[in-house]
C-alpha cells in the first residue's frame, strides 16, 4: 500500500504543481465540451438547465457531457483555490 508523503519537500511540489500553469488538461476538457455544444447546438449551462427540467433526455451521451462538465467546474475551482 502506498503512503502519502508527509515531508516539506513533498508537500511543496505538490502545492506547486497546482499553482504552476495548467498542462492542457482544462484546455482539453473546454475543446471536448465545445464538440459537444456544436453537436447538440447549445452551450453547456443549458444542457445542464434541459436535463434537469427534462427537456434533454439524459442518454449515455448526455450522462458524459455532464460528467466533462463537472470535471471543468471541478478544475477549475481547484485551480482558483491553488491561487
Amino acid at each position: 500500500m502506498h503512503q502519502l508523503a508527509t515531508d516539506d519537500t513533498a508537500v511543496r511540489s505538490v502545492i506547486e504543481a497546482v499553482r504552476a500553469a495548467p498542462n492542457g488538461e482544462l484546455a482539453d476538457v473546454e475543446r471536448t465540451l465545445a464538440a459537444y455544444e456544436a453537436k447538440y447546438g447549445i452551450d453547456t449551462a443549458e444542457a445542464a438547465r434541459r436535463v434537469e427540467n427534462g427537456e434533454l433526455p439524459p442518454t449515455s451521451e448526455v450522462e458524459g457531457w455532464m460528467m466533462v462538465r463537472r470535471l471543468r467546474d471541478h478544475l477549475a475551482d481547484a485551480k482558483a483555490r491553488a491561487r
